[in-house]
């Protein structure tokens, strides 16, 4: 099939057949298994015990393979130390050699132990690369706000030529005084006050 050159998409569905098998097999021996250890017969409940645990492996033993060449290869991406494989066709604490299907997969314990190990480097990788960007953002910030600056200090006078502009934001000519409000005199101590006519010369 087009889609299964796909491989994240073979892979789903590797993993989905996996289960769908495991969940048959699950229903068509766990029966048989109650009934043997019921009746007491110890032989056939270590029998069917067997060929339950095979068909599984069978089943599981190419998914767990494709999932640790997955890891492995996240794990180095992360510099990640990865165990290696071993020379001969012992099993060891790290590795396991399918008797099924002929592929090493990794054992529960060394999947674990990668996995928090690269949940470590990825979370230091995100740290170090917030630092970063904090560093770049922050000198952006400032070689903007020196831009900012500096084109300010370009901008054009809108006076015209001979002008300038006051205190007040006015553009006055560059030989006319600026006006200014005229001040009240103030009225000396020892000023006579101006004569009021009296009231009985005003005539009506």
């Amino acid at each position: 099939m087009q889609v299964r050159r796909i491989q994240f998409i073979a892979d789903w569905l590797d993993f989905r057949w996996a289960r769908q098998e495991s969940r048959k097999l699950n229903e068509e021996y766990k029966t048989k298994v109650d009934e043997a250890k019921k009746s007491g017969d110890r032989e056939k409940y270590d029998e069917l015990q067997f060929q339950w645990s095979g068909e599984s492996d069978q089943v599981w033993h190419s998914v767990f393979a494709r999932q640790s060449e997955q890891l492995t290869a996240r794990a180095r991406k992360y510099g990640v130390k990865v165990p290696s494989l071993p020379q001969t066709y012992n099993c060891t604490e790290d590795w396991t050699l399918s008797q099924f299907t002929g592929d090493w997969f990794l054992s529960d314990e060394t999947k674990q132990r990668l996995n928090l190990a690269i949940r470590t480097e990825k979370r230091q990788s995100y740290d170090e690369l917030r630092k970063w960007a904090t560093a770049i953002f922050a000198g952006l910030a400032f070689v903007l706000g020196v831009l900012a600056l500096v084109v300010k200090a370009k901008q054009p006078d809108p006076c015209p030529k001979n002008y300038y502009r006051s205190d007040s934001g006015e553009c006055l000519f560059a030989l006319q005084k600026p006006s200014t409000p005229q001040q009240r005199q103030p009225t000396p101590l020892n000023a006579t006050p101006p004569n009021k006519p009296s009231p009985s010369t005003i005539k009506p």
